[in-house]
C-alpha cells in the first residue's frame, strides 16, 4: 500500500510539471524527484535522531505549506500571464 502511495505522488508531481509546461522532461522530473527524496530521507533520519519527531514535524507542517502557498502563486502566475 506505501510503495503504491509513493508511485501516485510522483506520478502527479509528473503531471503537474506537465500542466505547468516547464518543458522539463517527465522522465527527468520523476529521477529529481526520486533522487531528491532519497537524499532527503538520510538528512531527516539524522535530524530525527537529534532534535525528535514532534519538532521535525512542525517545522516541516510550516515548511510545506510556505512551500504549496509559493507552488500555487507561481502556477497562477504563469496561467495569467504573469
Amino acid at each position: 500500500m506505501k510503495d503504491n502511495m509513493r508511485h501516485k505522488v510522483i506520478r502527479t508531481y509528473t503531471l503537474c510539471e506537465q500542466d505547468v509546461g516547464s518543458g522539463m522532461d517527465p522522465s527527468k522530473a520523476t529521477v529529481l524527484v526520486g533522487f531528491t527524496r532519497l537524499i532527503m530521507s538520510f538528512f531527516t533520519t539524522a535530524l530525527l535522531r537529534r532534535f525528535g519527531r514532534r519538532p521535525l514535524c512542525m517545522i516541516s507542517a510550516c515548511g510545506m505549506s510556505v512551500c504549496m502557498v509559493a507552488s500555487g502563486w507561481t502556477t497562477w502566475c504563469i496561467n495569467n500571464g504573469k
